[in-house]
C-alpha cells in the first residue's frame, strides 16, 4: 500500500497503490557462524524449480527476460579462466590508458583537443603493450611539440607512459581493479563483446540484471571483489601457461559447446579429465593449477564432496553490524532483503526493525519516530550560553517557554551539534572516500528547511537522540509501561528543573503545525538561530568542516558557530554514564538473533490491484506447488573468509534440489500477531499513530501471518484467471508504437487526455481465485465436522475478504479515495478564515481582511468595511468602484463563524469543532465555541499600537529614539545578533505593555495629544469610533457640531488664545487646541451654536448689516453650452419696452446673429449644484438675481424645464464675511472717517499694520464697512475686532465655519451609515438612503483620466469664454471680474502648446467649488473624449483642450453606469470579450477583434504561441486567439483564418461558448460524451458578472465609546492563529483519521477474523483457541461517532452501510457495524462412512457424490461449477412451520448504537454477487437466527423471517429503516412464505459435506479405519486448479554446508501417507512374529514394502542405534513411532552424518 502520483485527465492527482506481492524466501541453517563477504550482503538465487512431474520451471523476468543471458557455469569459468585472464588484463591496461586520456565526462585535456594532433590512439582496441606504449610516446611527442598544453598539464599527460612504457601500472593490476568502478562499469560494453571475442560474456555482464540474476552459479558477481580474487591467485601466471590449454584445447571447446550454460555432470567432467590427459598440446602437460581445480570439481560433483573449490575472501563483514547500502521502504520486482535469523518472528521483526533503520529525520521518516515530547518549540540565542538553545513548552503550563537543557540524559546542545554537523560530516567523508557510490548533498549544506531545521529537530526528538546515542526513548507506541523519559529545563528563576514526559503522536501534529512557522518567521527576520550553523572541526578552534556558502533568506544573514560532534554521552541524574537500550529496537533483539541463520527474500512479482499492471523479477508460476528447487547461495563466507555452501550450489542434485517448505502456521503464535495487528488498527483509529503502511508491515509481513497464508494458498490453491476490474489506471507498458494498447489508451497516453476521457472502464486482468484441496485439508485440520467447515468457509471467506479490499471501485480502496475527496481543503479553512477575519498585516502595522465584500452578511465579522478612498455616487468619485473588504476582529465568535461557514460541506467537521471546543456540547452556538475556542487556542499578548514590540512569543529587537533624540537600533548587523529586545519573558512583556506612554484612544497612534485635550467634554465626553479587531485598534470617526471662526491658528500664523476668542465671538467663544504628528492647532469656537443660524446669524447680525436671500431661475442643462445655446431673454425691467434697447450693431437680434450684444438681453450661465447630499449636477442658471421667490417666479423667462430655486441664502452670503461696518453713516460720512487713527488703534490693541484701514460704502447693503489688514496673524484678526469694537456705532461682523455634527450622539453612531456612503461623509439619514442608488460596478463606456499623465489633475476650473460669449485672452483672464491664470498647456503629441484660463488652485477639487465651467473625465461620454474603435481607429472628437491635453482624458470601458437601466445592460464576462484593448502602446475602445484559432504544437496541446506573445498583441481566450495587429475583417479571414468578432458581450453571448470543465478555471476539449464519461461539467467556458443597480441600506458599524487617556497598548488573551490552525489540523486528521482507520479496518479486519479462525482449526497448538468465542463473533467494519447536525453515512456506499441524518440523534451517538460470515450447516451423516446412504442425505448431497465419484474414476473434470456458492449451501431461512422458505445472499450485519435514534436512518446490508439465487425466491429481506427457544420444528440454528418494513434492493445492497441496534442477515424469500407447507427449495450444501466427509475420511483411513479407506478406494480427489499464491512463498534449506542434504531414509509420497504407518494397527499388522516387537528384518520389510526403501545394513543399524532406546535389538510401538515421527516429512531431521537442525519457518 503506498501513494503515487500520477497526472489523470491533466490534473495532477494523488492515488492510493495496493499492490499483490508475491515473493519467494530462502532459509538456510548454515551450521556455524557466517559472515558476508560482500558489502551487499549474501544472496540467495533460484536458479529454477523442478514440478512434481519433473518439468524445469525456469524464473520470469517480465520484460527484462530476453536481455539476459545466463551465467557461465563455475566449471566452465574456472577452467577457461587462465586463458581469459590474460586477455582481459592487457584490455584493462588499456582501457585504463584510454580513460585517462579520455575522461567519461569531461573528454581528453583542452589542449590536447586543440594541439592538432592525432587522438585517435584513445579508441585503439589493441592488447600488445609495445604497441600501445608506441602510440602514446608518438601522440605525447606531437602535443609537445603543438604548445597547447601546459607543464602541470603536459606533466599529467606524460604520465600516461607509465603502464604500457615502463610497467608501472599500479592500481591497474588486475588483482587490484577488476571489481572497480572503472572495470565493473563497462563490462557490458560494446567495446567489450568485441574484445572478448564470444558472445557468451554476454553484454550485460556490469549491469544490474547482471549482478541481480547472473546467478549463484557465479560463485559471486564478475565485477566484485570475489571476481578480483579469482583474478588475483593467477596473476602471476605467465601468458599461455595453466589451464587455458583446456580452453583452447579440442576436449576443452568440445566440452564447453556441449554444456552449454548447464553445470557438468560427473560423466562429462570425467570424459573431460580423460580427454585432456591424453591430449598432445604441450600446455596441459605437468600443470598443477590445473590438477587441483579439475580435482576439486571432480570430487564435488562426483562425490558432493566440495570444500575443495572454496575460495578465500579478504572481505568478512559480519552480519550484526551489516547494513545494507540498497535497503528501502519501496519494493519493486526484483527487490531481495537480507533477513536476519530473530528468534522470534524474523520477518516481521525485520519490517520492524530493519527496512525503515535509517530513522532520517527528513523526508523518509519513520512512522515510529512520529512522536514528540512537546507540542510547541522555538529556538533562540541565550547569552548565558553563548550559543543558540531550544525552549519549549510545558504540557499543561500557561508559562513562558523554558530552555531545555537536556533529554533523556543527553545534553541537548550535543545531541542538536550531532544532527546538524551529520550532513557535513557524511559529505566530508564522501569527499575522502572518492567514492562514486556516495553523494556529496550541497543544497542540504547550505540551508535549513522545515524538516531539516533547529525546530524540526526537536519536533522529531527520537530521531536527534538516537542519532546523538545510538538509542532513542520510548515512545507511547512502545507500551504505557516505564515509557516516561526525562528532561531537565531552565525556569524562570534561573535553577535547572527536572521532569518527565511522554512521547506523543498528538503532540508531534502539534509541534509539526508550529514548527514549520516558528522556523520560517525567524528566518525570514534573519534571526541569527535560524541560520545554518558554521561548523568546526572537533578539537579545533580556527579549522571548520563547513563555513559557508548559505542559503540567506533575509535581508542579512549571521551565523552561529558550533563544534562538530558525532556521538552524545547519556548520563543519569547523578552524571553517571548510562546506557540505554531501545525499546522495539533490533539492538533489544540482537542477542535473540541466530548468526547460523542465513534468511534471503526476493520480490518476484508485484501486481497492482487498481489497475492490474504485472511487473516481475524472477517470479516462477505455481511454486507452492513445486517439487523442489534449485538454488545457489553466493557470498557467505566462515570467519576465514572461506566459501560457505558450496554443496549447495555446485553438489549433486540431492543436495542442491531443494524441497519447499510446508506451512508452520501455528495458533499461539498467529492470535499474538493477530491482537497486536488489531490493537495496532485501533489506535490508528483513535489517532494515536500514523496511518502509515509500514506500521503494517511487520504483522503483514510476519512469519506466522505467511505461515497461515501459505496454509490457505496450498489448502485451497490459487489459480489465476481473467477478471475484468473497473480502474483509472493504466494497465500497459510504455508504448508509443502507433496503435500500441498504451498509445490508444487515454489512461496511459496523456496526449489524449484532453479531448478523450480517463473514465473507470472495465479492464481484463489476472486475479487468484481458489479452490479447495482435500489433500491438504486432511494433512492440516482439525477431523471434526463442524470445524472442518468452518474452515472452508473462513478460507473462503478470506480470498473474498482479499478481493473486496483491493477493489477500486467497490471495495475499501474506492471507499477511502470517495471519503478522502470530501474532505479536501479542510485543513486550509483555518489560514483561510485567519487571513479573512484576524486580517494581514500591513505596512502601517494595521491588519486588513483578505475578503471582498458588498454586504454586511458576507462578513464573519458582520461589517462590510467602508471602501478606501470612499465610494457611492457623486461627481468627486475615483476612477472605478472602490473595492471593500471585511472589518478584522480578534473576537473568537467571529472566526468561529468563518469556520463552520467553511465547514458547511462536511457537517461532521462542525460537529467536530463544537465538541472539541465546548466538551461535547454539539448544539452550542457561535459564541460558546468561541470561548472554548479561545480556551484551547488563546494566549496572552499585548495589543493595540507598537503591541508586537512586547509579545513574549517573538521577542522584537528594540529600536527608536533616544532622549536625545538620536535613532538607535539594537540589532547588529555584523553579528546578526539583537543587543537588547523590547522585553523578554511573559511577566516582563506583560508589564512594559501595560505601561507603555499614555495616549487618547480616539486615536492611539497619535502620541503627542494631551490629556487634556484627550479627556475633553465634547460630545459629553464620547466619540464614535472604528474599531478594527473586536473593542480594540479604534480611532475616531466622530466630530462634534462646531461653529468657529473660519481660520484657525497654528504655529506658523500665530495661536489663538482665549482672550482672542472671547474678543472675537463673545462670552461664548471658548479656546480649542488639537495636536497632531508634531502641530498644534487652535480655534476658537462656539460651543452653544448647534445650526448654522445660530452660529451665523448671531443677534440676527446678518439681517441687521442686510443680507437677504438670493432667487434665480434654472433649467436642467440638455445643452453643450448654456451661454451660447441657451436663449437670451429680455430682464424683467426691460419687459414692455424692448425697443428701447440699446444694441450692436443696430436692430440685431440677439438670439439670430452671435455678434449682437443688447445692453436688456440677460445670458445663461452653467453652475453645478447639489441635488442630494454630496451629489452634483450641473445646470442652466439665467444672470438675473430676484430678492424673494415670488419676484422670481414673476420675472423668470419662459423657457422648457423652468425652475424658480434658492441660489443662496442670507446665512450663506454671511457666514464668511468679516468686516467692521456701521449702519449709521451714509455714504459721505463713512468716506470722511479718520484711518490714520484707527491705524493707531489697530496697532496698540496688539497688531501689526503699515497701512491705514480701508473703508468703503457698500451700496448694496448700504453700510459702511472698515477693512482691517487681519492676513497679518491671529494676534491682526484680534485687533480688528478689539479696534472695531471701541469704534462708536460701529460693529465687528466675524466670517464663521460652521459643520454639522458626524455621528456626535449615541444615536447617530449606533444608527450606521448608508451602504450608498461607506465612510458616512455624506451624512444619510436612513431616509434619504433608501433614496440613493448606484450601480455594482463601474464597467459603462465614458472616460476616465490618462493615468500615464501622473502630473494631471483629477478635476479642474476654468474659464473657456469671456462674459458676453467671445474668446477667452490673456487680458481678459487676468481681469479682476475672472482672476484667472493663463496657463500654456502641452499638446499631447508633443507637437506645441495652446493655452486656456485656469482657476488656479482649483485643481482637483469638486463642481461645488467652481464658479465658472467645471472639467473632469468621469462622466464623460466616450465620443467626447477620443474614444474609437482600435489602435488605429478613428478616434472620436474633444469638447475641449483642457479634457484633451489638460487632464488627459481618454475612452474607458470602467465608467460610472449612472442610471438603472444603463447599469443593467451591461456585465463583465470573464473569459470572453473585453471592450478595452492596448496594443502598440496604445489604449482605447476595440468594437471588434480577430479571434484566430488555436494551433496544436508536437504534444498535441493547443496554444497561440504560434502567433507571438502579449508584446504582439496576441492573447488567450478558450475559443482562440486574439489578434491585435489584425484591424480589420478582410485580413482577419484571409491572413488568420479568424473570425472577426464583436467584443459587445451581453449575458447570453458570454456565455454560450461551452467545454467540457475538469477543475477550477480548466477546461478541455472533450465531446459532450466523453465529458459525461469523466463525470465533468458542460458548461460556459466564460463567467458572467452581471451589474445590480443597489439602492441603499443602513449598516451599523461603528461603537459609541468613552474618551480616555490611556496606554497605548493592552494586555489580552486573545487567539492565537497559528494555535488555531493547530486546532483546525486536529479537527482535519481527526477526520483523516477516521477514513484512513476506517480504510485499514475495511483492508485488514475481515482478513484477521479469516485468518484466527482458519489457524482455530488447522494450525499447529490450536488445542487452545476457544472456537466458539472464534467462530461466534463479528469483524468490525466501521465504528464512528454520530453527531447531531451532521449528516454522514457510516461504512462503505456501495456496501454495507448507516446513512445517518443531520436529524437522527440528540446529541452523540457511537455507530459501529460488524459483520459474521455465515457457515450453512451439514448434514447429521456428514463424515461418516455412511455419508450418502442415509435419509438424512439430500438429492443435492447425493448428486454431489455421484459427481465426487466421477471424479475419483477420472469420469468428470475435476472444475466443475464452485458449489460453495450454491443456493442450497444458502438456502437456510424456515417459516414458523419449519420449512425451507427463503436463502442467505451475504453476511449477517450488527448494527450497535449506543442510544436510540431520534428519527429513523436507512441501512443498508452489502450482499455476495456470487452466491447463487434460487429462482423460486423473488423477495428481498432480512432475516435472523432464530432467537426463541428450540422447537420442534425450529432450533435455536435455524434462520427465520423478520418485520423491518420495507426492503429495497439497490446495486447489490439490501436497505431499510432502522431506529436501534439491530442483528439483521440479508435474504431473498418466497412470496407468502409462512403459507407454505413444505420446503420450497432444498437446503443442502452437497458440495461442503462432501469436501469436509473426504477429509475426515483420509484422516480415518490414514489412522487405520478399512472402511474409511474401502470409501476411499476408487482413487483420490484430484486438486481444483494449481496457481500462484499472492502471499510469501517459503522454501526451506537445513544443514547446507554438509555434504548431503537428505540421506537413504524414506520418502514417503505425502504425510497424509506417512499418518497411516503411524497407528497400532498398522505396527501389528508389520508385526509378522506377533511378539509385539519389531525387529530390524521386520523394520527391512516394511521399509521396502510401503517406501520402496532399499536400506542398507549399516544404515539400518544406525537406525536402531538411534531409536532401540532400550538397546534390546527390537522397537516397540513408541520407539517405532518416534522413528516414524522423525521423517522429514514431519518435520523430523534426516540421517545424514552431518544433519544440521531444520529451521520450521
Amino acid at each position: 500500500m503506498r501513494t503515487t502520483t500520477e497526472w489523470v485527465n491533466n490534473e495532477e492527482t494523488t492515488t492510493l497503490q495496493i499492490d499483490r506481492v508475491d515473493a519467494s524466501i530462502v532459509n538456510v541453517d548454515v551450521g556455524e557462524k557466517f559472515y558476508f563477504s560482500s558489502v551487499y550482503g549474501g544472496r540467495a538465487h533460484i536458479e529454477h524449480c523442478v514440478t512434481q512431474d519433473g518439468e524445469i520451471v525456469t524464473p520470469d523476468y517480465g520484460s527484462y527476460g530476453d536481455k539476459r543471458q545466463r551465467a557461465l557455469h563455475s566449471i566452465r569459468r574456472k577452467l577457461s579462466v587462465s586463458a581469459e585472464r590474460r586477455k582481459k588484463r592487457v584490455l584493462k591496461v588499456a582501457e585504463r590508458t584510454h580513460r585517462m586520456m579520455q575522461d567519461i565526462d569531461e573528454g581528453p585535456p583542452y589542449c590536447a583537443m586543440v594541439s592538432g594532433c592525432d587522438l585517435s590512439v584513445m579508441e585503439t582496441s589493441t592488447t600488445d603493450m609495445d604497441e600501445i606504449c608506441t602510440l602514446i610516446t608518438d601522440l605525447l611527442d606531437c602535443i609537445e611539440t603543438a604548445g597547447t598544453c601546459k607543464a602541470e598539464e603536459m606533466e599529467m599527460i606524460e604520465g600516461l607512459k607509465a603502464c604500457p612504457c615502463e610497467g608501472s601500472c599500479g592500481d591497474m593490476d588486475m588483482g587490484g581493479d577488476m571489481g572497480s568502478d572503472d572495470w565493473g562499469s563497462d563490462m557490458g560494453s560494446d567495446e567489450w563483446d568485441n574484445d572478448m571475442g564470444s558472445d557468451d560474456w554476454g553484454t550485460d555482464m556490469g549491469s544490474d540484471e547482471w549482478d541481480n540474476d547472473m546467478g549463484g552459479d557465479m560463485g559471486t558477481d564478475m565485477g566484485s571483489d570475489k571476481w578480483d580474487d579469482d583474478m588475483e591467485h593467477h596473476d602471476d601466471e605467465d601468458e599461455g601457461g595453466g589451464p587455458a590449454c583446456i580452453e583452447f584445447s579440442a576436449c576443452g571447446g568440445v566440452l564447453i559447446a556441449e554444456i552449454g550454460d548447464s553445470p557438468p555432470n560427473c560423466e562429462q567432467l570425467t570424459d573431460l579429465q580423460t580427454c585432456v590427459s591424453g591430449s598432445q598440446s604441450d600446455n596441459c602437460k605437468g600443470d598443477e593449477e590445473y590438477d587441483t581445480i579439475l580435482a576439486a570439481w571432480l570430487a564435488c560433483t562426483c562425490d558432493n564432496e566440495c570444500d575443495g573449490i572454496a575460495e578465500t575472501s579478504d572481505t568478512v563483514i559480519d552480519p550484526l553490524t551489516w547494513k545494507s547500502p540498497w535497503l528501502s521502504q519501496e519494493m519493486y520486482a526484483g527487490t531481495e532483503f537480507v533477513i536476519p535469523g530473530y528468534a522470534e518472528d524474523s520477518f516481521g521483526s525485520f519490517f520492524r526493525f530493519d527496512l525503515t533503520e535509517t530513522h532520517d529525520s527528513a523526508w523518509n521518516k519513520s512512522p515510529w519516530d512520529m512522536f514528540s515530547a512537546f507540542s510547541d518549540v522555538k529556538y533562540d540565542w541565550v547569552e548565558s550560553e553563548g550559543r543558540c538553545m531550544p525552549f519549549i513548552k510545558l504540557e499543561g503550563s500557561d508559562d513562558d517557554m523554558v530552555m531545555l537543557k537536556s533529554f533523556d540524559g543527553v545534553d541537548i546542545d550535543c545531541a542538536l551539534d550531532v544532527v546538524m554537523s551529520e550532513q557535513h560530516v557524511k559529505n566530508a567523508e564522501c569527499e575522502a572516500s572518492d567514492q562514486s557510490s556516495c553523494y556529496v548533498d550541497e543544497w542540504a549544506a547550505m540551508g535549513f528547511g522545515h524538516e531539516k531545521s533547529p525546530h524540526g529537530f526537536i519536533r522529531d526528538i527520537r530521531s536527534t537522540i538516537r542519532k546523538a546515542t545510538g538509542a532513542a526513548p520510548p515512545s507511547e507506541y512502545d507500551g504505557d509501561d516505564d515509557n516516561d523519559v526525562s528532561f531537565t529545563y531552565v525556569d524562570a528563576t534561573g535553577n535547572e528543573v527536572s521532569s518527565t514526559t511522554k512521547l506523543t503522536y498528538k503532540k508531534y501534529l502539534q509541534a509539526d503545525a508550529l514548527a514549520g512557522n516558528r522556523f520560517n518567521h525567524a528566518r525570514n527576520k534573519g534571526e541569527k538561530c535560524a541560520m545554518p550553523p558554521k561548523i568546526l572541526k572537533a578539537d579545533s578552534d580556527t579549522e571548520y568542516l563547513y563555513d559557508g556558502p548559505f542559503d540567506c533568506w533575509a535581508q542579512s544573514c549571521t551565523h552561529p558557530t558550533i563544534t562538530q560532534k558525532t556521538q552524545c554521552p547519556r548520563k543519569d541524574s547523578d552524571g553517571n554514564s548510562v546506557t540505554r537500550i531501545e525499546k522495539n529496537s533490533k539492538v533489544e533483539k540482537l542477542a535473540s538473533i541466530d548468526p547460523n541463520k542465513f534468511s534471503f527474500a526476493r520480490v518476484t512479482r508485484i501486481t497492482s490491484a487498481i489497475n492490474g499492471k504485472e511487473d516481475k523479477g524472477g517470479y516462477i508460476d505455481g511454486m507452492a506447488n513445486m517439487k523442489t528447487c534449485k538454488l545457489y547461495i553466493q557470498d557467505l563466507v566462515d570467519a576465514d573468509g572461506v566459501d560457505l555452501c558450496n554443496n549447495i550450489n555446485y553438489g549433486a542434485a540431492e543436495s542442491n534440489f531443494i524441497p519447499i517448505k510446508e506451512p508452520d502456521c501455528g495458533y499461539p503464535e498467529l492470535i499474538k500477531v493477530a491482537g497486536e495487528f488489531s490493537d495496532t488498527l485501533a489506535l490508528m483509529s483513535n489517532g494515536k499513530v500514523s496511518t502509515d503502511a509500514s506500521l503494517l508491515m511487520p504483522f503483514v509481513g510476519s512469519d506466522s501471518w505467511g505461515s497461515c497464508s501459505f496454509l490457505i494458498d496450498q489448502a485451497l490453491q490459487f489459480t489465476d484467471v481473467k477478471k475484468e476490474i473497473v480502474t483509472q489506471g493504466c494497465p500497459y507498458d510504455w508504448d508509443m508504437t502507433e496503435g500500441s494498447d498504451w498509445s490508444n489508451d487515454p489512461c496511459c497516453n496523456w496526449m489524449l487526455s484532453d479531448t478523450m476521457c480517463c473514465a473507470p472502464r472495465n479492464v481484463e486482468v489476472d486475479v487468484p481465485e481458489a479452490s479447495v484441496d482435500t489433500d491438504k485439508l486432511a494433512d492440516y485440520c482439525a477431523q471434526d465436522v463442524a470445524q472442518l467447515t468452518m474452515a472452508i468457509f473462513a478460507s473462503k471467506a478470506f480470498v473474498e475478504a482479499k478481493a473486496d479490499s483491493v477493489d477500486p471501485t467497490s471495495g475499501c480502496v474506492g471507499q477511502r479515495q470517495r471519503d478522502m475527496q470530501k474532505y479536501k481543503g479542510l485543513d486550509a479553512a483555518a489560514d483561510e478564515c485567519a487571513k479573512e477575519v484576524v486580517g494581514e498585516h500591513q505596512a502601517d502595522g494595521k491588519r486588513k481582511s483578505t475578503k471582498t465584500c458588498t454586504l454586511n452578511s458576507e462578513c464573519a465579522s458582520g461589517i462590510c468595511q467602508e471602501a478606501e478612498g470612499g465610494g457611492g455616487g457623486g461627481g468627486g468619485g475615483g476612477g472605478g468602484a472602490a473595492t471593500r473588504y471585511c472589518q478584522t476582529s480578534n473576537l473568537p465568535e467571529h472566526l468561529v463563524a468563518c469556520l463552520l461557514t467553511k465547514f458547511e460541506s462536511v457537517p461532521k467537521a462542525q460537529a467536530i469543532l463544537k465538541d472539541v471546543t465546548t466538551n461535547g456540547n454539539i448544539k452550542a452556538n457561535a459564541f460558546q465555541v468561541g470561548q472554548g475556542l479561545a480556551s484551547l487556542a488563546g494566549r496572552e499578548m499585548c495589543t493595540g499600537p507598537e503591541g508586537w514590540h512586547y509579545d513574549p512569543e517573538w521577542p522584537s529587537c528594540k529600536y527608536g529614539t533616544d532622549e536625545n533624540g538620536n535613532w538607535y537600533d539594537a540589532w547588529d548587523w555584523e553579528t546578526g545578533e539583537c543587543t537588547e529586545y523590547f522585553c523578554q519573558g511573559k511577566e516582563d512583556c506583560k508589564e512594559k505593555c501595560l505601561n507603555t506612554p499614555a495616549v487618547c484612544n480616539v486615536d492611539p497612534w497619535n502620541t503627542e495629544v494631551t490629556q487634556e485635550e484627550c479627556e475633553s467634554d465634547k460630545m459629553g465626553g464620547n466619540f464614535c469610533a472604528m474599531c478594527w479587531s473586536g473593542d480594540q485598534d479604534c480611532y475616531e470617526v466622530s466630530q462634534p457640531t462646531i461653529c468657529r471662526v473660519d481660520r484657525h491658528g497654528n504655529d506658523w500664523d500665530g495661536q489663538f488664545t482665549q482672550e482672542m476668542c472671547t474678543t472675537l465671538l463673545g462670552a461664548g467663544g471658548v479656546l480649542e487646541t488639537e495636536s497632531h504628528w508634531g502641530s498644534t492647532e487652535t480655534k476658537c469656537t462656539l460651543p452653544s451654536a448647534t445650526t448654522e443660524t445660530e452660529c451665523v446669524n448671531v443677534d440676527n447680525v446678518c439681517e441687521e448689516i442686510g443680507f437677504k436671500d438670493q432667487w434665480g431661475c434654472m433649467t436642467e442643462k440638455n445643452v453643450d453650452d448654456c451661454w451660447s445655446d441657451m436663449p437670451k431673454s429680455l430682464r424683467p425691467e426691460h419687459v414692455g419696452n424692448a425697443d428701447d434697447l440699446w444694441c450692436w450693431p443696430e436692430n440685431c437680434d440677439p438670439n439670430a446673429d452671435d455678434d449682437c450684444w443688447c445692453d436688456g438681453y440677460a445670458s445663461w450661465h452653467e453652475q453645478w449644484i447639489e441635488y442630494k447630499k454630496h451629489n452634483w449636477k450641473p445646470i442652466c442658471t439665467w444672470e438675473v438675481i430676484f430678492d424673494t421667490e415670488e419676484e422670481a417666479r414673476a420675472g423668470c423667462p419662459e423657457v422648457a424645464g423652468m425652475e424658480v430655486m434658492k441660489l443662496r441664502s442670507k446665512e450663506e452670503l454671511c457666514k464668511t464675511e468679516q468686516f467692521c461696518f456701521s449702519k449709521d453713516l451714509d455714504r459721505e460720512a463713512c468716506y470722511s472717517i479718520d484711518t490714520s487713527s484707527l491705524l493707531s488703534d489697530f496697532n496698540t490693541n496688539g497688531g501689526s499694520a503699515y497701512w491705514n484701514p480701508h473703508t468703503w460704502y457698500d451700496e448694496d447693503l448700504e453700510v459702511c464697512k472698515v477693512q482691517f489688514e487681519t492676513w497679518g496673524g491671529m494676534t491682526n484678526l484680534a485687533a480688528a475686532a478689539k479696534t472695531c469694537g471701541d469704534m462708536t456705532g460701529f460693529t465687528w461682523k466675524t466670517g464663521k465655519y460652521f459643520e454639522e455634527g458626524r455621528f456626535d450622539t449615541v444615536e447617530k453612531c449606533t444608527a450606521g451609515v448608508c451602504d450608498q456612503d461607506p465612510g458616512g461623509w455624506m451624512g444619510l439619514t436612513a431616509e434619504e438612503c433608501v433614496e440613493t442608488a448606484s450601480c455594482s460596478n463601474w464597467n459603462c463606456l465614458g472616460c476616465e483620466k490618462d493615468w500615464s499623465m501622473w502630473d494631471a489633475p483629477y478635476s479642474i476650473c476654468w474659464i473657456p469664454t469671456a462674459a458676453d460669449g467671445s474668446a477667452m485672452t490673456e487680458e481678459l483672464c487676468t481681469h479682476s471680474n475672472y482672476t484667472g491664470t493663463w496657463k500654456d498647456i502641452d499638446l499631447k503629441d508633443g507637437s506645441g502648446q495652446t493655452q486656456a484660463c485656469i482657476i488656479e488652485g482649483s485643481d482637483g477639487n469638486g463642481p461645488e467649488s467652481c464658479k465658472h465651467t467645471y472639467a473632469e473625465c468621469n462622466g464623460m461620454r466616450t465620443e467626447q473624449c477620443g474614444g474609437g474603435d482600435g489602435w488605429n481607429g478613428v478616434a472620436g472628437a474633444f469638447d475641449n483642450v483642457i479634457t484633451e491635453h489638460f487632464l488627459g482624458c481618454q475612452a474607458s470601458a470602467w465608467s460610472e453606469c449612472k442610471t438603472k437601466a444603463e447599469c443593467e445592460a451591461v456585465g463583465d464576462c470573464w473569459g470572453g470579450m473585453r471592450r478595452h484593448y492596448c496594443y502598440m502602446d496604445e489604449c482605447s475602445i476595440w468594437n471588434n477583434v480577430c479571434v484566430a484559432p488555436k494551433i496544436k504544437d508536437e504534444w498535441g496541446w493547443e496554444s497561440c504561441d504560434s502567433y507571438g506573445g502579449w508584446e504582439d498583441g496576441v492573447e488567450w481566450t478558450e475559443t482562440g486567439c486574439i489578434i491585435l495587429s489584425i484591424d480589420n475583417e478582410a485580413d482577419c479571414i484571409s491572413e488568420k483564418k479568424g473570425t472577426w468578432t464583436s467584443t459587445e458581450e451581453t449575458e447570453e453571448t458570454c456565455l454560450a461558448t461551452k467545454k467540457c470543465r475538469l477543475g477550477e478555471g480548466w477546461f478541455n476539449n472533450m465531446d459532450t460524451t466523453e465529458c459525461d464519461k469523466c463525470d465533468n461539467e458542460w458548461m460556459s467556458t466564460n463567467t458572467w458578472w452581471g451589474n445590480s443597480w443597489n439602492v441603499g441600506k443602513m449598516r451599523s458599524m461603528y461603537k459609541w465609546k468613552q474618551r480616555k487617556y490611556e496606554s497605548k497598548t493592552d494586555w489580552v488573551s486573545e487567539l492565537d492563529t497559528w494555535r488555531v490552525k493547530e486546532v483546525m489540523k486536529e479537527i482535519v486528521n481527526a477526520l483523516n483519521e477516521e477514513v484512513e482507520g476506517t480504510f485499514v479496518k475495511c483492508m485488514y479486519s475481515p482478513l484477521i477474523d479469516s485468518m484466527k479462525k482458519i489457524a482455530c482449526v488447522c494450525g499447529k497448538d490450536r488445542e487452545s483457541c476457544d472456537l466458539e468465542g472464534t467462530f461466534g463473533g463479528g469483524v468490525s467494519l466501521v465504528e464512528t461517532t454520530a453527531y447531531t447536525g451532521a449528516a454522514e453515512t457510516a461504512g462503505k456506499q456501495s456496501g454495507t452501510r448507516l446513512e445517518i441524518g443531520s436529524e437522527s440523534v440528540n446529541t452523540t451517538a457511537s455507530v459501529e457495524i460488524s459483520s459474521k460470515v455465515f457457515i450453512p450447516p451439514v448434514s447429521e451423516d456428514t463424515g461418516s462412512v455412511d455419508y450418502g446412504s442415509s435419509d438424512a442425505t439430500g438429492q443435492q448431497a447425493r448428486r454431489a457424490l455421484k459427481r465426487m465419484y466421477r471424479k475419483l474414476t477420472g469420469a468428470e473434470d475435476s472444475d466443475s461449477e464452485n458449489s460453495l456458492n450454491s443456493a442450497g449451501c444458502a438456502t437456510v431461512v424456515k417459516n414458523s412451520a419449519g420449512f425451507y422458505v427463503g436463502q442467505m445472499v451475504g453476511d449477517c450485519v450488527t448494527l450497535t448504537i449506543s442510544e436510540a435514534l431520534v428519527e429513523p436512518s436507512k441501512m443498508c446490508i452489502g450482499t455476495k454477487a456470487n452466491i447463487e439465487r434460487a429462482p423460486e425466491y423473488s423477495i428481498a429481506g432480512v432475516g435472523i437466527v432464530n432467537p426463541n427457544e428450540a422447537t420442534d420444528v425450529l432450533s435455536e440454528d435455524d434462520y427465520i423471517i423478520i418485520d423491518v418494513g420495507v426492503v429495497t434492493e439497490t446495486n447489490g445492497q439490501f436497505c431499510f429503516f432502522v431506529s436501534d441496534s439491530i442483528t439483521v442477515c440479508p435474504i431473498m424469500h418466497a412470496p407468502n412464505p409462512e403459507s407454505a407447507a413444505e420446503d420450497v427449495t432444498e437446503g443442502k450444501c452437497g458440495l461442503v459435506e462432501q469436501i469436509v466427509t473426504e477429509v475426515v475420511l483420509k484422516k480415518e483411513c490414514e489412522m487405520g479405519d478399512r472402511k474409511s479407506c474401502a470409501w476411499l478406494e476408487p482413487g483420490s480427489m484430484s486438486a481444483a486448479a494449481a496457481m500462484a499464491t499472492g502471499v510469501l512463498v517459503l522454501l526451506i534449506i537445513g544443514g547446507c554446508c554438509c555434504s548431503t542434504l537428505i540421506g537413504g531414509i524414506v520418502h514417503p509420497k505425502s504425510r497424509a501417507v506417512m499418518m497411516k504407518h503411524l497407528n497400532k494397527a498398522f505396527y501389528d499388522e508389520i508385526d509378522k512374529d506377533g511378539d509385539g516387537l519389531l525387529d530390524k528384518s521386520e523394520i527391512r520389510a516394511m521399509l521396502d514394502k510401503e517406501f520402496g526403501e532399499k536400506i542398507s545394513d549399516e544404515d539400518l543399524n544406525k537406525l536402531f542405534d538411534q531409536f532401540d532406546l532400550d538397546h534390546n535389538g527390537q522397537l516397540d510401538f513408541n520407539e517405532y513411532k518416534k522413528m516414524m515421527n522423525a521423517h522429514k516429512i514431519n518435520g523430523g531431521p534426516s540421517r545424514s552424518q552431518n544433519q544440521k537442525k531444520v529451521h520450521p519457518l
